[in-house]
């Protein structure tokens, strides 16, 4: 139906089926494979402006079926850093996941017919790290080593090795991921003398949960990315935290609660203002489609960045991840 999210490693698409040409009884799912199967293939054409048809996979489980016409979230994703053509895809329902494909590969054909590409190019596309403490390098276990809690310090180094990454695909050569003097990230790499200089065009953004790192990375935007687990809040936490433009938040939902909480941090983030202003002042009117209203101080930051604000959120590995981008 409609691309939601894209970045160099893989998007996120919404769609749907209609069971109801086929034949009763089937042991498989061959339209959730579809969906599957051309997530992966339109994220490929995307990037490489090259055709590829389904070739083999490592693994399928069918994990339930599900309801007639239920809106589905399909996430692609590229294996590996390099330029393989093998993709893990999940495809979930409002309820879970329902399909899950591993180690599908791709199987080109060659490049688009003249005419018939896709005006959309990788250029400016965000670049997504994930990692866990334990690929940390040796010397940024060195530098996330000196304070906190054991917990903590497995959540930095997770984070820094996912920026790195997420660097990496889209900034040629040398560089370092250092933390400004508010913690925030930021982007360096040799100048010509040898010295630290900012690569101003790179904004990048970390969160971390869990002993998990997940980062994004983007070229001429400020990003801001959170991920936060589906947890139960106090109902005084939703009181503090939203406003009136909130309504849906009086419901207490914990996904939804969630969410709403990780856009207000990914916008802030983006905004490079971190927690120094009210999370009220960001006001989540909506969260599907999401809609962000600035108030106060939020609004007058923008105002002074320029730009316009996107947001967009869905699941991610059992947690809810939002990402915020001014551009």
């Amino acid at each position: 139906q409609s691309v939601e999210a894209m970045a160099i490693q893989g998007l996120v698409a919404a769609a749907a089926v209609d069971p109801s040409g086929l034949p009763e009884g089937l042991v498989t799912a061959p339209l959730l494979l579809e969906v599957a199967f051309q997530a992966a293939g339109l994220h490929w054409m995307l990037l490489h402006n090259r055709m590829a048809l389904p070739a083999s996979m490592e693994a399928l489980s069918l994990v339930r079926t599900p309801a007639e016409g239920a809106s589905l979230e399909v996430t692609a994703r590229l294996r590996g850093e390099g330029d393989g053509r093998i993709y893990d895809i999940d495809v979930e329902d409002e309820i879970g996941t329902v399909l899950k494909v591993r180690g599908f590969q791709l199987s080109e054909l060659g490049t688009l017919p003249k005419g018939s590409g896709f005006e959309l190019t990788p250029e400016g596309w965000p670049s997504v790290g994930e990692a866990t403490a334990a690929e940390a390098e040796a010397e940024d276990s060195e530098r996330f080593s000196a304070r906190g809690t054991l917990r903590r310090r497995q959540d930095r180094l997770a984070g820094q090795r996912a920026a790195c990454r997420a660097v990496g695909a889209i900034h040629p050569g040398r560089f370092s991921v250092l933390r400004d003097a508010l913690g925030a990230p930021v982007v360096r790499s040799a100048g010509a003398a040898g010295a630290d200089v900012s690569v101003s065009d790179v904004s990048v953004s970390i969160s971390h949960r869990g002993g998990a790192g997940l980062a994004v990375a983007v070229q001429g935007a400020r990003v801001g990315v959170d991920m936060e687990g589906v947890e139960a809040r106090d109902p005084a936490f939703v009181r503090d935290w939203f406003g009136p433009g909130e309504g849906w938040a009086g419901d207490g939902d914990p996904a939804s609660i969630s969410a709403g909480w990780a856009i207000k941090e990914a916008v802030l983030k983006a905004m490079g203002i971190g927690m120094r202003i009210s999370p009220r002042e960001i006001a989540v009117q909506t969260l599907r489609p999401p809609k962000v209203e600035l108030h106060g101080e939020a609004a007058a930051r923008l105002k002074e960045i320029g730009g316009s604000l996107g947001v967009i959120w869905g699941p991610w590995r059992g947690n809810v991840v939002a990402l915020a981008r001014i551009r």
